[in-house]
């Protein structure tokens, strides 16, 4: 035989050649192994190894591929059932070092899936095999093909799945042809990711009844290694998400069915019992059987009513020991047990939007998507208005945002250990929790699929998906417009927006407005306040200021109708890298939501303007597409603030805020109309349009109310008696 193999490849064989293959002693025709080494294989220094485990049925080979030990197990398993958890239970004995790469393959003539690895599954279940089981847990080994495992609710997955990897074929009584995947590769935790794929290759010899299959390693560093596909990684991990979450509901609910004893069964088992005796006592006519028909009825009745008082004790032990405060124990329970900011989101009743259709009382949150869409889906502007107006805004480049290198897998455990547990979960219903549990397998995973996405700016379409919570405003609660909309992200781009606000949040200081002082480091409200009170303190000491006023701008829908195209033109002009704005437009484009109401959701509607309230990204994104308004107002001849004068210095204070939140200080109301030209302009431009309604304008000087010189048409003077919560401060 290795002759006949070294003419079959073309190399020689003899004293002082290369080893290219070696040979397991063979027991006449019943079994036999062998391991062969192509003449082009970068596998280097083979060297056989465990030799005093060889027998017909297995061999062992040591070598070097791209400078890393690896060790390759032959196994033919004998086809009788005790023989063969014999051979595994003393495969088992083989002292494997815990860090070397670990491929095992071979002909293990058993299946341990009974749906994937066999087209036809007898009721006996004998061909399982508890042995090979125990010796994969030994060697922490796993299938080559498990990422492929079709679920058990995709039947058209799971015969492509018999069409790709069975390789076995034998004809069944009654049932016709039936295949098998006998034959099968395994990887330990440290070959894993060296598996590129798993392929069948086709029988050299026409008659046999197995097919060959191929396990193509390879370094994952290896420089001319294939580049992964982005899109179909993507793909796949959609994928997987939606088979895990179906197998996870179908584990929850036998899991519960196989409960037997909580206090609902309990109770409803002696309900049970009540209404039969029940029944019993009003039929029975004779004395003796109707006195113990009652008898039984009251044991049922004192039964039950013992058990519904020991389910509420053990409630309120429950109670108790979640809300008793121990050191080192957060807040949290006890704060959710007294707090009823949202304690409920029930909405009542809606009133529908103009021209829009009067919804069922079930569809409530039908007649939110039709009220937010208009909102969502408005017309985009020309690349020349919002270029127009960034034309002339000066802006602090400062430092560059890192490359594609953070990604780390530290940065994800970070940014994974940021996410809370027990918080909503997105539409992939995969919440905190489970990414918090299983991190230590998923890290190593995201890190590469993290690094691939970013790299190539394909993301999976999940991310651009969301589910809308609505938090009721102050005012008409059934005015669909008058709720605060909250998306319900999925945890998974949560992770990554949040690693890329972490580079983000470092570059803001250097770029934003210094009286911008929301979701800057180092910044806080107070700040925002100390300004206001500081020009109110100016103005009742300056004459020239008696008329100063503070206008208080609210721009309508802020977060959901900033133009996204204005957005990415901001982070341009702002200097930052073209690949991190593609990022950017890529997390966004095409973004999907549906809203949650009473339980109940909506359609899906699509969504072109607008960031998510939710986004750990979204308040720096808001702030820097915020900074042109700023640059605007504080450049403007045409604008005269409010001089805030010490004993050394004199500073003009023109705009100042906190976010959205944003201040305008004027030295009197004659600059109303050039600051509303600004406002005007930049929410053409931004889609941040000011809801004059909602501006509060305020006089500074308390003693100048009387002669305020007028204001334009559509705004007016927040009167003295009235208080108005601006910037967290209540103010009049």
């Amino acid at each position: 035989m290795p002759q006949l193999h070294a003419r079959q490849w073309g190399y020689r064989a003899g004293p002082h050649c290369k080893v290219l293959s070696l040979w397991a002693p063979s027991d006449g025709r019943s079994a036999g192994v062998a391991i062969l080494i192509h003449t082009k294989s970068r596998f280097i220094d083979p060297e056989p190894i465990f030799q005093e485990y060889w027998t017909d049925r297995f061999m062992a080979l040591t070598g070097k591929l791209e400078g890393e030990e690896v060790i390759i197990f032959n196994c033919y398993a004998p086809n009788d059932k005790s023989e063969q958890d014999m051979y595994f239970t003393q495969l088992q004995e083989i002292p494997v070092p815990e860090d070397v790469k670990l491929f095992v393959g071979g002909d293990f003539n058993c299946t341990l899936n009974e749906r994937c690895d066999r087209s036809y599954q007898p009721l006996s279940g004998t061909h399982d095999s508890p042995a090979l089981r125990g010796l994969m847990h030994h060697w922490r080994l796993i299938d080559s093909v498990a990422n492929h495992l079709p679920g058990i609710h995709y039947e058209n997955a799971r015969w492509k799945f018999y069409d790709d990897y069975h390789r076995f074929q034998n004809h069944v009584d009654g049932v016709g042809l039936a295949s098998s995947r006998l034959d099968r590769w395994y990887t330990n935790d440290e070959s894993r990711l060296w598996v590129m794929a798993t392929a069948l290759e086709p029988a050299p010899i026409p008659t046999a009844d197995h097919s060959g299959v191929l396990l193509h390693i390879q370094s994952p560093e290896n420089a001319n290694a294939e580049s992964p596909n982005a899109a179909e990684a993507a793909r796949c991990w959609d994928e997987f998400k939606a088979q895990l979450i179906v197998k996870m509901l179908l584990s929850k609910t036998t899991a519960r069915r196989k409960l037997t004893n909580t206090y609902r069964q309990k109770i409803r088992r002696l309900e049970k019992q009540r209404l039969r005796a029940l029944a019993s006592a009003r039929h029975e006519a004779e004395d003796r059987m109707g006195a113990e028909a009652h008898d039984t009825l009251k044991k049922v009745d004192i039964a039950l009513a013992e058990c519904r008082r020991e389910r509420s004790r053990q409630r309120q032990r429950r109670l108790f020991r979640d809300h008793t405060w121990t050191p080192g124990k957060t807040t949290k329970k006890f704060f959710s047990r007294i707090s009823c900011k949202f304690s409920d989101n029930v909405v009542p009743s809606l009133r529908p939007p103009e021209g829009c259709p009067v919804r069922g009382i079930h569809e409530k949150s039908e007649t939110f998507a039709d009220a937010w869409a208009p909102i969502q889906q408005g017309a985009i502007p020309s690349s020349e208005l919002y270029h127009k107006c960034l034309t002339g805004c000066q802006h602090n480049r400062g430092t560059p945002t890192a490359d594609n290198n953070f990604i780390t897998e530290e940065a994800v455990s970070a940014a994974s250990k940021e996410c809370k547990a027990d918080q909503s979960c997105g539409p992939d219903r995969l919440g905190n929790d489970w990414y918090i549990d299983f991190a230590e397998m998923l890290i190593p995973v995201l890190t590469r699929l993290y690094t691939l996405w970013y790299k190539t700016g394909a993301f999976p379409a999940s991310f651009v998906e969301a589910n809308i919570f609505c938090l009721k405003k102050t005012g008409d609660s059934s005015n669909p417009l008058n709720y605060c909309p909250l998306a319900l992200l999925n945890t998974d781009y949560k992770i990554i927006t949040r690693m890329i606000s972490t580079k983000v949040e470092p570059t803001l200081a250097t770029r934003i407005h210094p009286n911008q002082n929301g979701f800057v480091p180092g910044r806080q409200i107070h700040d925002t306040i100390d300004l206001y009170t500081v020009a109110k303190r100016m103005a009742s000491t300056i004459p020239e200021l008696r008329h100063a006023i503070a206008v208080f701008l609210d721009f309508a829908k802020a977060y959901d109708s900033l133009f996204r195209e204005f957005m990415c033109a901001v982070l341009i002009k702002h200097g930052y890298p073209p690949h991190f704005v593609k990022v950017i437009a890529a997390l966004h484009t095409g973004s999907r939501i549906r809203f949650l109401v009473n339980g109940q959701t909506s359609r899906t509607v699509d969504v072109v303007r607008g960031i998510r309230q939710g986004c750990p990204l979204a308040p720096d994104l808001f702030i820097l597409t915020l900074e042109p308004l700023y640059q605007m107002v504080e450049t403007s001849s045409s604008i005269r603030g409010v001089q805030l004068r010490s004993a050394t210095d004199a500073h003009e204070l023109k705009v100042g805020g906190f976010a959205d939140d944003t201040a305008s200080y004027l030295q009197d109301a004659s600059y109303m109309s050039a600051l509303l030209h600004i406002t005007t302009r930049f929410g053409q431009a931004s889609g941040l349009i000011i809801n004059e309604s909602k501006t509060i304008i305020i006089s500074l000087n308390d003693r100048a109310n009387s002669t305020l010189p007028p204001l334009p048409v559509g705004f007016h003077y927040q009167p003295a008696s009235e208080t108005a919560s601006l910037l967290s401060n209540t103010n009049g």
